[in-house]
């Protein structure tokens, strides 16, 4: 199963959250995006997942774990989960499935497919 290259990601609008901003979080759910690629590759026994901190920055390396199923995860530092997914063979191609990225008080529901 192939699971490093760019991955495209396509939000599941139907689950989105629509918090407004508050003291806590100021750019509140509804001015957050998943991004619009997903770069994954190796790192050690694990992954590097690219992505933005702050919506319109540059994207950060985060550590990710898998498991030997394609399950993987990005904790936070202190070990809250930041986003998680799963690995699967789908027709040829390995897609991205129930893939979250939790961050503010938002959850955003997403999958993925490989960029060509």
């Amino acid at each position: 199963m192939k699971i490093t290259g760019v991955w495209v990601i396509t939000e599941d609008v139907s689950q989105r959250s629509t918090g407004a901003p508050s003291v806590d979080d100021p750019l509140g759910c509804a001015n957050r995006r998943l991004p619009d690629e997903l770069p994954i590759s190796r790192q050690g026994a694990g992954l590097n997942v690219r992505f933005p901190e702050v919506p319109g920055t540059p994207p950060d390396d985060h550590p990710a774990q898998i498991d030997s199923e394609g399950n993987w995860l990005v904790p936070y530092p202190d070990g809250d989960l930041e986003m998680d997914g799963s690995f699967v063979e789908n027709q040829g191609e390995t897609d991205i499935v129930n893939g979250h990225l939790y961050t503010g008080d938002c959850t955003f529901f997403f999958s993925g497919k490989p960029k060509s």
